[in-house]
């Protein structure tokens, strides 16, 4: 089944519909609630994000928001509903719905929101909803798709210095394959550290595109080109004013191995 196919999937039989499930009192401030989830919390946020990022079979663009279409063998119904429950808590501007249809093999995930939202939500979960395995749906659960080869994941281990052209310095590790970590070094961000979940996806010979969210809801977005060494990096999180981007670029120099 496609995702425009979806679109249709009220009028071809009975759906579970499971309704809105979104903060009360609603709210069309878009402002997060940093403080909503403990450490462990996050912890346990990150890596239904994953698990969720890992079942995803496509995705379309609806009037606010996006809608999600996530194969229930990978991600069981369970897991999609408790990711809702802690981004929701984070989050409390986001709307969010399911959609299911016993006999099939995935739930639609609704995402959306008042004016502002769908961008936000575009940007921040953007490679989530882009997973790079996406295409038409199973009939049934199938076994997930070979892992790419050793040569695929090269920044594997790797720890770069990066500087930007806005005079920040920074050290980015990879000490795993989804698996991302930072220390500044210099400029605006010295002494700032984190690690977050990374999607990894390579776009051209020796040039990949990762995304991650860190803890404080910032989205972060790269371009990596190893051969030339360089980095177009592009930022977005909620303010106080609204939705903020910021691009940057960056030249790096590999340091020889993860600096844990």
């Amino acid at each position: 089944m496609t995702m425009k196919s979806l679109q249709s999937i009220a009028t071809l039989g009975l759906v579970a519909s499971l309704g809105p499930a979104r903060a009360e009192p609603p709210t069309s401030s878009i402002a997060c609630q940093l403080g909503a989830l403990s450490a462990a919390g996050r912890q346990r946020h990150r890596e239904l994000l994953a698990r969720l990022s890992g079942a995803v079979w496509g995705h379309e663009s609806v009037t606010d928001g996006l809608v999600v279409a996530i194969d229930r063998a990978r991600a069981p119904l369970a897991a999609v509903s408790e990711w809702m429950e802690l981004e929701a808590r984070c989050c409390p501007f986001i709307e969010f719905g399911l959609e299911l249809r016993p006999q099939e093999a995935m739930v639609r995930l609704h995402l959306g929101g008042g004016p502002g939202v769908k961008a936000l939500l575009e940007a921040q979960f953007g490679a989530f909803a882009g997973a790079p395995h996406a295409r038409a749906a199973p009939a049934a659960a199938e076994s997930p798709p070979a892992s790419a080869g050793a040569d695929a994941r090269a920044y594997v281990g790797q720890t770069i210095r990066v500087r930007y052209d806005d005079g920040d310095a920074m050290l980015i590790s990879y000490p795993s394959a989804d698996q991302v970590k930072w220390i500044g070094t210099g400029g605006r961000c010295r002494d700032e550290r984190g690690h977050a979940q990374l999607r990894a996806t390579q776009i051209a010979s020796g040039v990949w595109f990762f995304h991650w969210v860190e803890d404080n809801h910032v989205a972060v977005s790269q371009v990596v080109d190893w051969s030339a060494r360089t980095i177009v990096s592009h930022s977005v999180w909620a303010g106080p004013a609204g939705l903020q981007t910021r691009v940057h670029k960056a030249a790096f120099e590999p340091t020889g191995g993860d600096r844990r």
